[in-house]
């Protein structure tokens, strides 16, 4: 077992590293798929087309509202435990899982709305798939943003400005 440790620097790119990687598949893949659909919707021409675009139409306002609020519910559970670590170190590590879970609760409704979108050819699929992007968008990342989230003391406070300052080791096994 090796411990890893993170500068500051480190950690907040890696940080930055997870978001955009995430929020530029939900782009590319959008871009793909508005690309895509410009010739024909996959299912126009089907009978009851519009039967399933309402279907689809509920179901993705569903998922949305579902995925937000379930996703804000464990976030601030996985917040509160953070904040309660004794340590910086484990409070970093706890808000890089829950800034994970907090951004794939945010990307699953706009894969649906993006493929919904594919099916049928309804803008307001991905009109729904760019708001729900919008508020992926306001989940970047910061170094103000986690310090005011985890109400960290000054001292931490100071320890994460600094790009120098080991802030996290993590157990990793050797391969």
């Amino acid at each position: 077992m090796q411990t890893q440790e993170q500068t500051s620097k480190q950690y907040f790119r890696s940080l930055t590293v997870i978001f955009s990687a995430l929020l530029m598949g939900q782009l590319l893949f959008g871009t793909m798929i508005s690309v895509i659909n410009t010739h024909t919707p996959i299912l126009e021409g089907v009978k009851n087309a519009d039967v399933l675009n309402a279907s689809l139409l509920i179901v993705v306002a569903l998922l949305m509202i579902f995925a937000i609020v379930l996703g804000r519910v464990l976030s601030k559970a996985k917040l509160k435990a953070a904040k309660e670590k004794p340590a910086l170190d484990q409070k970093l590590n706890a808000y890089r899982s829950l800034t994970i879970i907090r951004l794939a609760f945010l990307q699953a409704p706009v894969f649906v709305a993006l493929i919904s979108f594919m099916l049928t050819g309804n803008w307001v699929f991905f009109g729904l798939a760019g708001l729900v992007i919008t508020i992926f968008v306001m989940h970047a990342p910061s170094k103000n943003k986690l310090a005011d989230e985890l109400e960290l003391s000054q001292s931490d406070r100071k320890l994460i400005e600094d790009p120098m300052t080991v802030v996290t080791r993590m157990n990793r096994s050797a391969n």
